[in-house]
């Protein structure tokens, strides 16, 4: 199922992108993994005040709007959003910040869930470096 909203809210149930091929065909450029730790720690997450373009009105009268959803949605209607600001990441991380015909920032969130993966993948392997010197000085028992 798919619902839109008049302020623009989406809705689904289900939600997949097309895998990037082309990054197994070609000579694709891998990530690396400090530099996208570094990425990372430079995004800022905001809380910010949703701009309500639908009314409790049209919640209410709205045909397609399921009945038991319309208190769910009415409590929705005064919450803050949480995002990330195109501003802020087109200085970080340009590659996942597109304009769109009206001028706005457009935000690719799965380009940041790839550098969010190679970023995890380097602190990994940071925490087992320093798990390593604390077994080597004594200082903490080998992991199994």
């Amino acid at each position: 199922m798919f619902y839109v909203l008049g302020n623009g809210h989406v809705y689904s149930t289900g939600y997949y992108n097309i895998s990037n091929n082309k990054a197994q065909r070609y000579d694709a450029e891998p990530i690396d993994s400090r530099m996208a730790l570094a990425t990372v720690l430079g995004i800022k997450g905001y809380y910010y005040e949703e701009d309500p373009h639908i009314t409790l009105e049209d919640i209410e009268n709205n045909e397609y709007i399921n009945e038991e959803a319309v208190e769910g949605m009415m409590l929705d209607l005064g919450k803050k959003g949480i995002g990330l600001s195109g501003d802020n990441l087109a200085e970080v991380l340009p590659e996942a910040v597109r304009t769109d015909p009206e001028a706005r920032l457009c935000i690719n969130y799965q380009a940041i869930v790839t550098m969010l993966i190679e970023a995890v993948k380097e602190q990994q392997n940071e925490i087992e470096r320093l798990q390593q010197i604390l077994e080597e000085n004594g200082l903490m028992r080998k992991q199994p």
